[in-house]
């Protein structure tokens, strides 16, 4: 039972880290930033960071179960469509969805206070996208 666990949450923990804008590699850069800071709102913020927490923290304090219910919100063959193909799909679609906003800034940018509001779209549709990719993959493992 413990290797099952293991196993289960390390799944759950690369499907989340493959939607987070900050944990994959782009090409054709084929480089991740990684850890890079930032001014939003007159403080210094590392964007890993950011993506990693402090966006949900700041504006969205809310249980996982309403945030859940909020991104919940594509139609079945929309479902169908963001769960197609393999985990080596969900990763190169995930980091092209994410480049513009990766690339969109560099060290010592200063971020518009409308930042968290500007990404809010990505936000959502990574937590969505993940979370029906992640309930695919199990539908897959455990059938």
């Amino acid at each position: 039972p413990y290797e099952r666990y293991k196993a289960i949450a390390l799944i759950v923990h690369l499907m989340g880290d493959m939607h987070c804008p900050m944990h994959i590699v782009y090409l054709p850069v084929n480089t991740v930033k990684g850890h890079y800071f930032v001014e939003w709102k007159g403080k210094k913020h590392d964007m890993h960071v950011m993506w990693d927490g402090t966006l949900w923290d700041e504006y969205y304090d809310w249980s996982f179960s309403d945030m859940a219910y909020l991104v919940d919100t594509a139609s079945y063959g929309e479902i169908a469509r963001i769960t197609e193909g393999t985990v080596y799909d969900y990763a190169e679609n995930s980091a092209r969805d994410c480049w513009p906003i990766v690339s969109a800034y560099s060290d010592g940018d200063i971020l518009p206070r409308s930042y968290a509001t500007d990404v809010r779209p990505l936000l959502f549709s990574q937590l969505r996208n993940g979370g029906y990719r992640l309930a695919a993959l199990f539908n897959e493992i455990f059938r």
